[in-house]
């Protein structure tokens, strides 16, 4: 079996061959994770705009980060199928909300695409706004804003008739006597109950002014799902995106409830470890990053001189995030950055341009715009906080016995 350093360099490979083939790159248990997944995962990373500029040993990296969490989800979506969670009432009615509401949304679009801006008041507008792109651009999009909604009011009253659909409000008159299985709305293949709406709340009653308020919008919902069905639109690979995610959702919903049963154990923890409480100093950093020492001191040079950092930035600074950013790092807190940065933070006053900077990176200039204190907060404020140290404490052990359960099978072929 190769051994996960391995694969960190193969998938280095991988991306400079752009995974043109949809390969198989480990099994996880009888499922398997393929570079397009894996390709798919790093276009939605938050660090995506940056990693086209990062040398290879980093991308690699991340990349070999990256697919370890699709094997752990993937781990934690068969475990949880494998304990049922997938038969689970709960589950079934979250999918079909989904599948409804993402119907919908599609059925919704479709509407939208057919509404078009009538030819005489193009021409107007064109008149109007002749020569300002930007003018008319807008007051074609003020136009649809106004005029849409009664568009999709007629195009959906079209449908209700289309499918029959007849409302049953009368039933609201008796509150007493409504049930969770009291009809409130028919059409052709669907309805809607007292349940679908709002369910009993403790005490037994139904709350009538809630139910009016939902019936007409989720009525709306299964209309617009039901023609996009007649419509054949395929939505299968969101919904298995869905149920995926959902599964494991629940999973570790199901196993935060058993280590965190109640508040108490979160006070517990609290008091075992009260350095939890402390915020570290956080800074607003602007930064430059240049391939030689020479240009850096240039610009270091331009800068006490009164150019501004951020300006220059947006020309030189050979870091995407930070060139695309105008060199605002937003805020960072202390010994979060590289060491050597660090350490000239600690004595850099608020204001000022640091020396120039060597590492890794390349020739970094950095200046504290602003900082914020360090400071200690109480249990009430950082109760969330500590809800996620006990789970970031309880998930690898988790994790090492789930994936006993589903062996790994690295397939990653040799480049």
């Amino acid at each position: 079996m190769k051994t996960f350093t391995f694969c960190l360099a193969l998938l280095g490979l991988l991306s400079i061959n752009n995974c043109i083939a949809n390969e198989t790159l480990v099994k996880v248990g009888n499922s398997v994770i393929t570079s397009r997944q894996l390709e798919v995962a790093m276009a939605s990373a938050p660090y995506a705009t940056q990693f086209p500029a990062m040398d290879e040993k980093d991308q690699a990296h991340l990349r070999g980060d990256m697919l370890l969490r699709l094997v752990h989800a993937e781990a934690l979506y068969l475990h949880a199928k494998q304990q049922g969670l997938d038969n689970d009432p709960v589950f079934t009615k979250e999918m079909a909300n989904f599948k409804t509401t993402l119907l919908a949304q599609r059925s919704l679009n479709t509407i939208r695409e057919q509404f078009t801006i009538p030819d005489s008041v193009e021409k107007t507008l064109q008149k109007h706004y002749k020569g300002n792109s930007d003018a008319l651009t807008a007051s074609r999009s003020a136009y649809v804003a106004r005029q849409f909604p009664d568009f999709k009011t007629a195009h959906i009253k079209q449908l209700k008739q289309r499918y029959h659909v007849i409302t049953h409000t009368d039933k609201l008159s008796d509150p007493k006597a409504l049930t969770a299985d009291t009809v409130l709305l028919t059409g052709d293949g669907f309805s809607v109950t007292t349940g679908d709406l709002l369910p009993l709340d403790n005490s037994g009653v139904i709350v009538t002014e809630q139910i009016k308020s939902k019936l007409e919008e989720w009525g709306q919902l299964l209309i617009l799902a039901r023609a996009a069905k007649d419509q054949s639109i395929d939505t299968q690979d969101q919904l298995r995106d869905y149920q995926h995610q959902l599964l494991i959702n629940m999973l570790l919903e199901k196993k935060q409830k058993e280590w965190i049963p109640d508040k108490n154990t979160l006070q517990q923890y609290f008091q075992k470890h009260p350095e939890i409480a402390y915020i570290p100093e956080r800074r607003q950093i602007g930064q430059i990053v240049v391939a030689s020492e020479q240009l850096a001191k240039q610009l270091r040079q331009r800068i006490q001189s009164g150019e501004s950092l951020f300006e220059l930035a947006s020309q030189y600074s050979i870091d995407t995030y930070g060139r695309e950013h105008s060199g605002d790092m937003g805020w960072l807190p202390e010994n979060s950055s590289l060491p050597e940065i660090e350490t000239e933070l600690k004595r850099l006053p608020d204001g000022e341009i640091s020396s120039v900077i060597k590492s890794a990176k390349g020739y970094h200039l950095v200046m504290i715009v602003n900082r914020k204190p360090a400071e200690s907060k109480d249990f009430a404020a950082i109760e969330d906080r500590v809800r996620q140290a006990i789970l970031s404490e309880k998930m690898p052990a988790y994790l090492k016995t789930v994936m006993h359960n589903y062996p790994l099978q690295w397939t990653i072929p040799d480049h």
